[in-house]
């Protein structure tokens, strides 16, 4: 057995402390989002004697991550194993440096995830049955949910891709958060019109407020897990 360090991510929706404190160490005053465990090229974790860990492990097929997220992340999208592989070879072909930050895949793998709360922690996991899609929307009288209306029918797929092939303006997003902080939240919209809001105080005009309203928005408690 070897004691390995971690790799730490410093991205903007972190925490300033919650890492800091998991460590036992000084905050730096940066928000510290994420620790890495595991031989991902760009996070490699290290034995104490500075070696890096697939000198000794190999490539591991799995990652360890804690996270502290103090904002809503973005929403992902992970592909498939063939997906993830085909994309890998295409950009590395193309000589996209696999740090640049335009690079859609990082690695040849798909990414099935698990999260195991430590502390209360709020996601959103999985989309909406239609039918509660259709009753979030109705409720919403402004242009862009009632376009979004016409296409539902044909299944959430059918609305994600009318947002990416003709994303809305700024002021349709605009309009589409005030009409949600405008209704009730009540036991059976699931929290929908109270995600969208508070995303938006981080993300305002984001297209992707949108697909948070169709999205389940699920609360897992310390001990509980749940895997996409």
């Amino acid at each position: 057995m070897w004691r390995i360090s971690a790799e730490t991510r410093t991205y903007d929706w972190g925490s300033h402390t919650a890492i800091p404190s998991f460590l036992g160490v000084a905050a730096t005053g940066e928000p510290t989002a994420e620790l890495w465990f595991g031989t991902h090229p760009l996070g490699m974790s290290r034995l104490e004697d500075g070696r890096p860990l697939a000198e000794v492990a190999g490539d591991l097929p799995v990652m360890l991550k804690v996270l502290a997220p103090a904002k809503p992340l973005s929403i992902q999208v992970h592909p498939s194993n063939s997906t993830a592989a085909a994309g890998f070879a295409a950009e590395n072909a193309a000589g996209v440096p696999i740090e640049d930050a335009a690079r859609d895949f990082k690695d040849p793998h798909h990414k099935p995830e698990m999260v195991y709360a430590l502390e209360p922690f709020d996601t959103l996991l999985g989309v909406r049955p239609i039918g509660e899609i259709e009753a979030l929307l109705s409720a919403l009288d402004v242009p862009l949910a009632k376009e979004l209306l016409t296409v539902v029918g044909a299944g959430p797929q059918a609305v994600v891709e009318r947002l990416l092939s003709e994303p809305p303006s700024d002021s349709a997003v605009d309009e589409f958060v005030a009409a949600c902080a405008a209704q009730p939240d009540t036991a059976d919209r699931g929290r929908g019109y109270a995600t969208v809001v508070e995303a938006a105080a981080v993300h305002p005009s984001d297209p992707g407020l949108v697909l948070a309203l169709l999205l389940n928005r699920v609360t897992l408690e310390p001990g509980e897990a749940a895997f996409v």
